[in-house]
C-alpha cells in the first residue's frame, strides 16, 4: 500500500487541510443559510403543507384552476387540455395564452411525483418558493458588494414580502418571486460587470440567459418588467462607457426572455380550438384595465391589508375605502418603504451635488432603476402606452411592478448598513432590520383553514365516489349552474368563479367521471352551455339526457343570489345523492324518451346549438362589442354539420347618431336608425358559419352590440318528444 493510501492522522495537517477548507467553504456561506432557513420557517408556518395532506391551500378561484391545470398534466400529459373537463368535447385553453410551461412543468412532473396529488404539490411548490427567492437575492446581493449580514438580511426581506405572501392566496406563478433577481442582475450586471476570466465568463453569461428562459418560462408578468430594466441599463451603460458592446448584452438578454414568450404565444395560436376552420377568439386584456390596474405609490408605502396588526390594517382600510379604484394592494413593508423613499430622496438630492453619483455608483444604479420601475408601476406611465400601442398587450396589472421595487430598495438598505463604519452600529442595523421585517412582513391571516379545507376535500371525494357508484365508470355529469370559465357571466358569490373545477380534483381518474365545467370561454364546445341555461331547467334536463349525460350536480352556492333558479331545483325531485354539508346534490336523469333520430336532433341542440358570436370589425373588450369604424359581421356559428333548418337570432344596436342596414342570411334587411333598436331574425343558418352584416349607411358614431341571442326552432317532433320528456 503505497504512503498516498494512508489515512493522515490528526497531527498531520496534510491530512485536515481538505476538512477545514470544506467547514471553511460551509461557514462562509452563513448568509445563504440564514436566509434560506428562515424564509423557509416562515413559509412553512404560514401555510402548514405538512398539516394539509392532498387538501388544496385554498380551495377557490385562481388557485383551484391552477391545480386543476396541474391535474391535467397528471391526467393528460399537459396542462392545456383535459379530457375530464368540458364534456363531451374536454378542455382545450390555449385561447388564454400562458407561459408557465415551466412551472407547470415542474409542478406537474417533478413534485406531483414526490407528493402523490396536484394538490399537495402545489402546496409544497408554493411553500419552497420562499427559500428559493432568498437564495436568488442574497446572491443578487452578494454580486452587487453588500456584505454577508445585509445580503442575508436583504434577501430574507425580499423572500417574505406582503405581496409573496398574498400570492400564496391564489396567483401561483406570481408566487414564484425567487425570478425577480434574476432580471434584475441581468440589469445591473451591466452597469457593474466584473471581472472574469475566459470560460468562467461564458458559463456566467451562459447560466445567466438560461436563468432569464426560466424566468419567461415562470411568469410572463416578470419577463415582461425585467425586459424594461434590461434594456434602460444597457443604454445607461453604453452611454457610461462609450461602447456598443454593452448594448449587445442587453438585446441578448432581452431576446432571451423575449423568444420564449414569443413561441409560447405562437404554441398558443396554433392550439386554439378552430373545429370549424375558425378560430375561437382568444381571452385578452382590455387597454382599459392598465388604468384600473396601475400602481399608486401611496398605496405602495402603506402597510398591508393583511398586517398582523389590526391598526395598520385599518389604516390600509380606510385608504383602500377613501379610493375605490385600486389595484391589488400592493404594499412594500416598513423596511422596503423606507429604502424606497431613501432612494427616492438621495437621487434629488444628487442632482445637486453630482459627485455623489459616481462615488456612491452602486447606489446610484439601484436609485435609477427605481425610478424607470415607478414609470412602469405607475397610473398613466408605461403600461398606458403597452396598452394603447399593442391593444392590452396581454399585460393587465402593471402595479405589479412594486415587487421589482421593493427588490432594488432592500439592496439600498443593505447598502447604506455597510456603510456604517462601527461593527456594532452594523450589528445594530442588521438586527433591527431584521427583527422589523419578522415582525412586520409575516402574519398567520394567510394561514391555510387547514380543518375547512380537509372537510372540503372529504366532502367532494364522497361526493364524487358516490356519484361513479351510481352513474357508472366514464359517465358525463353536468354542473348546474352553467358558469363560464375563465369570466362568469352570472353572480357566483359565495362559490368562486373556478368552484367547478372541485369535482374534477378531489375525484379519481380511474372512475373516469367526466364533467362539464372548465370550457373556455369563447369556444363553441363550451358555449353550448351559455345557450342552454337560457332554457327552462326540466328542459335542460330532457335535453342533456338525450345527449348521454347521465345526471346533473347541482351547486347550491352559486345560486344562492337566485332564489328563482333555486326554488326550481324541486322540479329534478329527490336527488340520489346529497353531499355532506346540503351543497351539492346529484340528480340521475332517465332515460330519454326520443326515437333514435330525434334523439340526434335534440342532442345536437344541447350539445350543438347555433351561437351568435361577434366577427370582423367588432372590437371585444371590457367595454362590451364595439364597432368604431366600417362594416362589422356577426356570425351565427354552430357544430353541427350542415346547420340548421330554422334559427331565430336577435340582439340589440346602440347607434349614437349612426344608421346601419341589417343584412341577414337570406337577403333580407332591416334598417336601424340612431338609438337603440332590437333586432329580430328568424331563418336558416345552414352552413356552419353563416354570417350577418353590419353595414353603416350614415354617421361615424361607435356601435355597440348587445345581448347576442340564437336559438333552435326545432322539428314538430323532436319538440312533441322533449316536452314528454320534461
Amino acid at each position: 500500500m503505497s504512503h498516498s493510501d494512508v489515512t493522515a492522522s490528526p497531527a498531520d495537517p496534510r491530512g485536515t487541510r481538505g476538512v477545514r477548507d470544506l467547514l471553511s467553504s460551509m461557514a462562509s456561506g452563513w448568509h445563504y443559510y440564514l436566509a434560506t432557513l428562515v424564509a423557509l420557517a416562515v413559509g412553512v408556518w404560514t401555510l402548514v403543507p405538512q398539516r394539509l395532506g392532498g387538501a388544496m391551500m385554498h380551495p377557490d378561484g385562481d388557485s383551484l384552476s391552477f391545480v386543476a391545470l396541474v391535474q391535467n398534466i397528471v391526467e393528460t400529459g399537459w396542462y392545456e387540455s383535459g379530457e375530464r373537463l368540458n364534456a363531451p368535447f374536454g378542455q382545450n385553453v390555449h385561447g388564454y395564452a400562458l407561459t408557465d410551461e415551466l412551472l407547470m412543468g415542474v409542478v406537474g412532473k417533478v413534485f406531483v411525483p414526490l407528493f402523490g396529488s396536484a394538490s399537495a404539490a402545489t402546496n409544497w411548490w408554493v411553500t419552497l418558493t420562499f427559500p428559493m427567492a432568498a437564495v436568488t437575492a442574497v446572491y443578487l446581493a452578494r454580486y452587487l458588494g453588500l456584505s454577508r449580514a445585509s445580503s442575508a438580511v436583504s434577501g430574507l426581506a425580499f423572500a417574505i414580502l406582503p405581496d409573496h405572501l398574498l400570492r400564496t392566496t391564489g396567483h401561483y406563478s406570481l408566487a414564484t418571486t425567487w425570478v425577480i433577481p434574476v432580471v434584475v442582475l441581468a440589469a445591473l450586471s451591466l452597469l457593474h460587470p466584473r471581472p472574469m476570466s475566459g470560460r468562467s465568463r461564458v458559463a456566467w453569461h451562459g447560466a445567466l440567459l438560461a436563468g432569464l428562459v426560466c424566468v419567461t418560462l415562470t411568469n410572463a408578468y416578470y419577463a415582461v418588467f425585467g425586459g424594461f430594466l434590461i434594456m434602460v441599463a444597457g443604454v445607461a451603460a453604453a452611454v457610461s462607457t462609450r461602447t456598443v458592446r454593452v448594448l449587445g448584452h442587453a438585446v441578448l438578454r432581452c431576446t432571451a426572455l423575449g423568444v420564449p414568450l414569443v413561441l409560447t404565444v405562437w404554441l398558443d395560436k396554433r392550439g386554439l380550438p378552430s373545429p370549424l376552420g375558425y378560430e375561437a377568439f382568444a381571452v385578452t386584456r382590455s387597454p382599459g384595465d392598465a388604468d384600473i390596474y396601475g400602481g399608486r405609490i401611496t398605496a405602495m408605502l402603506l402597510p398591508a391589508q393583511s398586517h398582523r396588526f389590526e391598526v395598520f390594517r385599518d389604516l390600509r382600510s380606510a385608504y383602500e375605502t377613501s379610493f375605490a379604484a385600486h389595484a391589488e394592494t400592493p404594499a412594500l413593508g416598513l423596511v422596503a418603504a423606507l429604502g424606497f423613499c431613501g432612494l427616492v430622496i438621495w437621487s434629488l438630492l444628487a442632482y445637486w451635488r453630482p459627485r455623489w453619483l459616481e462615488a456612491h455608483r452602486r447606489l446610484s444604479s439601484l436609485a435609477g432603476l427605481t425610478w424607470v420601475s415607478v414609470l412602469v408601476f405607475a397610473t398613466g406611465g408605461v403600461g398606458n402606452a403597452w396598452a394603447f400601442v399593442l391593444d392590452g398587450g396581454g399585460i393587465r396589472v402593471w402595479s405589479r411592478m412594486h415587487v421589482f421595487i421593493a427588490l432594488l430598495a432592500l439592496l439600498a438598505v443593505g447598502l447604506c448598513i455597510d456603510a456604517l463604519r462601527r461593527p456594532l452600529a452594523r450589528a445594530l442595523a442588521v438586527g433591527g432590520v431584521l427583527v422589523v421585517v419578522l415582525v412586520d412582513q409575516t402574519t398567520p391571516l394567510y394561514r391555510p383553514d387547514t380543518a375547512a379545507t380537509t372537510a372540503m376535500k372529504t366532502e367532494v371525494e364522497a361526493l364524487t365516489a358516490a356519484i361513479a357508484e351510481d352513474a357508472g365508470s366514464g359517465a358525463a355529469v353536468y354542473q348546474y349552474p352553467e358558469i363560464s370559465y375563465l369570466v362568469p357571466q352570472r353572480e357566483t358569490a359565495p362559490a368562486s368563479l373556478s368552484d367547478g373545477f372541485l369535482p374534477y380534483v378531489y375525484s379519481s381518474e380511474e372512475s373516469g367521471l367526466r364533467w362539464s365545467y372548465g370550457g373556455l370561454q369563447g369556444d363553441p364546445r363550451a358555449d353550448w352551455q351559455l345557450a342552454l341555461g337560457q332554457r327552462p331547467l326540466v328542459e335542460q334536463a330532457a335535453l342533456l339526457s338525450n345527449a348521454g349525460f347521465a345526471g346533473i350536480l347541482v351547486d347550491r352556492a352559486p345560486l344562492t343570489s337566485t332564489p328563482d333558479e333555486l326554488a326550481e331545483i324541486a322540479q329534478l325531485g329527490t336527488p340520489e345523492v346529497r353531499s355532506s354539508s346540503g351543497r351539492w346534490e346529484y340528480h340521475s336523469l332517465r332515460s330519454p324518451g326520443c326515437e333514435d333520430d330525434q334523439r340526434e336532433v335534440a342532442a345536437d341542440m344541447t350539445v350543438r346549438p347555433p351561437l351568435l358570436y361577434p366577427g370582423v370589425g367588432i372590437d371585444v373588450s371590457s367595454a362590451g362589442m364595439v364597432n368604431t369604424e366600417g362594416d362589422a359581421r356577426l356570425r351565427i356559428l354552430t357544430l353541427r354539420e350542415g346547420g340548421w333548418r330554422r334559427v331565430s337570432i336577435g340582439f340589440q344596436l346602440s347607434t349614437g347618431s349612426a344608421s346601419v342596414t341589417v343584412r341577414f342570411p337570406d337577403g333580407s334587411t332591416q334598417d336601424v336608425g340612431p338609438g337603440t333598436t332590437s333586432v329580430e331574425w328568424t331563418g336558416a343558418a345552414r352552413r356552419t358559419s353563416t354570417p350577418v352584416v353590419l353595414d353603416r349607411t350614415a354617421g361615424d358614431d361607435r356601435v355597440v352590440v348587445q345581448g347576442l341571442t340564437a336559438t333552435v326552432v326545432p322539428p314538430a317532433g323532436v319538440a312533441r318528444c322533449l316536452a314528454e320528456d320534461s
